[in-house]
């Protein structure tokens, strides 16, 4: 494991009350460090993204739902729209890009 930043605890709880941006970029990097699994971060990217319009954090559920399945081929119907919704807002929403 290469990521050492603050706790993942203290990460989740800054994403979840503040809608943190570098917290929740942090959880990414530790996530993608594997130590973490998407399946966990998951989550907060669908709170970062729907509660906080955080652009990046759509990309962030797709990523994850596609980490999940393997790849959209694999999923169900509705599992792949939801991650074709996220991939396109990721480029089109006009949400948020930092704190």
């Amino acid at each position: 494991m290469n990521y050492v930043g603050r706790p993942i605890a203290e990460l989740e709880k800054l994403v979840m009350e503040k809608g943190d941006t570098t917290a929740f970029e942090d959880l990414y990097i530790a996530e993608l460090d594997s130590d973490y699994p998407s399946s966990e971060v998951f989550p907060y990217a669908l709170l970062m993204a729907n509660k906080y319009n955080y652009k990046a954090a759509y990309g962030y559920v797709y990523d994850c739902l596609t980490s999940m399945f393997g790849d959209t081929v694999k999923m169900d119907e509705r599992s792949r729209a939801m991650a074709l919704y996220y991939y396109n807002n990721s480029y089109y929403a006009e949400g948020k890009n930092k704190n």
